[in-house]
């Protein structure tokens, strides 16, 4: 399983209401991902053959609930009304503000469920746990901004390539 922390390379915006919005607030926002394998055994054969089949990646997050926080607010009422299905998808666009090219910092966007885990009352604030996982494939551009980052417009690209 890789590991990616959010760092001042790396930034994280969610759709909410019709655009893409800087992820912020948040106390813990850890990046996972790992392969999904089909291993088989046959008879007359001393070892395992294993295919990658697929791969996923999941978003652990943690967050005291903040006012005019358009992001908390939508994970916060999947939570308190206990939506599910097409009421808590959305999409993530994950930006690598390292690679910066003429159109703009290369960027990719998928689709995820968000799965609340924990609410509870912490230190005097709402705490809110969870997880997005991962529902769709991945689809890779660039991103650019007219408000310094604080929401991003997504423009694929058509390489689909996103190492250099």
């Amino acid at each position: 399983m890789n590991l990616i922390v959010l760092s001042d390379s790396f930034g994280a915006y969610m759709a909410v209401k019709n655009k893409f919005v800087k992820m912020k607030g948040f106390s813990k926002l850890d990046i996972s991902g790992g392969a999904e394998t089909y291993i088989r055994k046959y008879m007359g054969c001393d070892e395992k053959s294993a295919d990658v089949t697929g791969a996923h990646t999941k978003i652990s997050y943690t967050f005291d609930r903040m006012e005019n926080n358009l992001v908390h607010d939508f994970l916060a009422q999947i939570s308190d009304c206990s939506l599910s299905g097409d009421d808590a998808a959305t999409e993530v666009v994950l930006v690598d503000f390292s690679k910066h090219t003429d159109n703009g910092f290369k960027a990719v966007l998928q689709k995820f469920a968000a799965v609340c885990l924990d609410t509870r009352p912490e230190d005097g604030f709402l705490d809110y746990t969870g997880q997005l996982v991962s529902t769709g494939g991945k689809t890779f551009g660039v991103v650019q901004s007219e408000d310094e980052f604080k929401t991003i417009e997504f423009v694929p690209e058509r390489s689909g390539i996103l190492c250099d």
